[in-house]
C-alpha cells in the first residue's frame, strides 16, 4: 500500500495555491503520509511503530503525543479531502485517515496518514512510482490531457554522445582546479594529523588528485531525458564521474538542454568537493549526485516540475523544482531531514 510524505501548509477551506503542495512517499498500497513538519532531535519512538514504508525515503509512523497534534495539526480532520499527483496530468483522490508521528532520520516528524478513495485504490496500488505531490482539496480534480511534460527517450546517436562527453570533459577542465584549491587546506590538515589512518586517507586522495590533473580520470555517466516545456526540446539529467583505478576522482550532476549543441542549464559540483572531505571517505553515491523521483505538471501550464532527491552528509532533502524560461526555480515545496 502507498504512503505519501508532504511538507507545506494550506488553509482549510481554501483552494490550494501554486506552492500548496507537499512531497509525498508511498507507505503501502493505498495510503500516503503528508508530513506537516519535521521537528527536533528524534525521541526514537519504538512502541507501536508501523511496518517499513515501501518508499526508501519514507519513515515508520506511530501515534503522536497529543501536544504534537495540537501544535501542528489543529486544523486537520478525519475525512479531509486531498489530491495525490502521480504524473503529469494524473492525480488520485484521497482522504485524511489520522494524524501520525514518525522517525525521519534523527528527527521527529508529524504528518497526516491519507487513504486513497476505494474506487481508485486498485489503480493507485498498481503504480510503480513511490513519490508524489499531495494537495488539500475542496473540489474534485479534473484531468486535463495534452500536457507536453513527460519522460522522453535519451538520444543514442554517436554525435550526441560526442557532444555530451565534450561538454562533460570541458566542465572537468574548468572546475577541477577550483575544487582542488578549495580542498587543499583540509587535505593539508589531514596530511599532518597525528592519526595514521587520517594521514593515509590524505595520501590516497593526493594520489588520485595528481592523476586527475594528469588527465588519467576515466569518464562514466548515466542520463535521464525529459520534455519539460512545450517547445519540445529535451532536457537531460546527467550524473557523471571520473575514476582513477576504481577510485572516484571527480563527480557532478548536470541539467543539459538540447542535443547538438548541448547547453548546460545547471551544474551541481558539491559531490566533487565531498569526495575530498574526510567524512565521505573518498566515496559518494548516486543519491549524493541527485535522484529524479518523479515529474509533474500540476498547474497544466506546460512547464514541468521535477521532484529531486539530494543526499548530503547524513542528510536528505526532497525538493520540487519548476522548469522555466530562465532555468529551474525552487517552489518552496520540500521535505528534508538529517542527523
Amino acid at each position: 500500500m502507498p504512503s505519501a510524505l508532504l511538507i507545506g501548509a494550506t488553509t482549510a477551506g481554501q483552494q490550494p495555491g501554486p506552492a500548496s503542495g507537499f512531497v509525498a512517499f508511498r507507505v503501502d498500497g493505498n495510503h500516503v503520509i503528508a508530513t506537516l513538519k519535521v521537528l527536533g532531535i528524534s525521541k526514537q519512538v519504538t512502541a507501536g511503530l508501523s511496518a517499513e514504508p515501501m518508499a526508501r525515503f519514507g519513515y515508520r509512523y506511530f501515534e503522536p503525543p497529543a501536544d504534537w497534534r495540537e501544535e501542528n495539526a489543529a486544523d486537520m480532520r478525519a475525512g479531509d479531502r486531498w489530491l495525490i499527483h502521480s504524473a503529469p496530468g494524473k492525480a488520485f483522490q484521497a482522504e485524511t485517515e489520522r494524524i501520525v508521528g514518525g522517525n525521519a532520520g534523527c528527527q521527529d516528524a508529524i504528518g497526516v496518514l491519507l487513504r486513497v478513495v476505494p474506487e481508485q485504490s486498485d489503480a493507485f496500488s498498481a503504480l510503480s512510482v513511490k513519490y508524489f505531490l499531495a494537495e488539500r482539496s475542496i473540489s474534485p480534480w479534473k484531468a486535463e490531457s495534452g500536457s507536453a511534460v513527460r519522460v522522453a527517450p535519451s538520444p543514442s546517436t554517436a554525435a550526441f554522445r560526442r557532444a555530451l562527453e565534450s561538454t562533460l570533459n570541458a566542465l572537468l577542465a574548468r572546475e577541477l582546479p577550483r575544487v582542488l584549491a578549495d580542498a587543499a587546506p583540509g587535505l593539508a590538515r589531514m596530511a599532518s594529523s597525528p592519526v595514521g589512518y587520517v594521514r593515509s586517507r590524505a595520501r590516497q586522495q593526493q594520489t588520485v588528485d595528481e592523476a586527475m590533473q594528469a588527465g588519467r580520470g576515466a569518464l562514466t555517466y548515466d542520463i535521464q531525458s525529459f520534455r519539460l516545456a512545450s517547445d519540445g526540446v529535451p532536457l537531460h539529467f546527467v550524473r557523471a564521474e571520473w575514476a582513477v583505478r576504481g577510485r572516484q576522482g571527480f563527480a557532478a550532476s548536470l541539467w543539459l538542454r538540447g542535443e547538438q549543441p548541448v547547453e548546460v542549464i545547471q551544474a551541481n559540483l558539491r559531490p566533487a568537493s565531498w569526495l575530498r572531505m574526510f567524512e565521505f571517505e573518498g566515496r559518494i553515491t548516486r543519491e549524493h549526485q541527485g535522484l529524479v523521483l518523479n515529474i509533474f505538471d500540476r498547474d497544466h501550464d506546460g512547464w514541468g516540475e521535477v521532484l529531486l532527491a539530494q543526499g548530503g552528509y547524513e542528510s536528505m532533502s526532497i525538493s520540487l523544482l519548476e522548469y522555466s524560461p530562465t532555468g529551474f526555480q525552487p517552489t518552496g515545496i520540500e521535505y528534508a531531514f538529517g542527523c
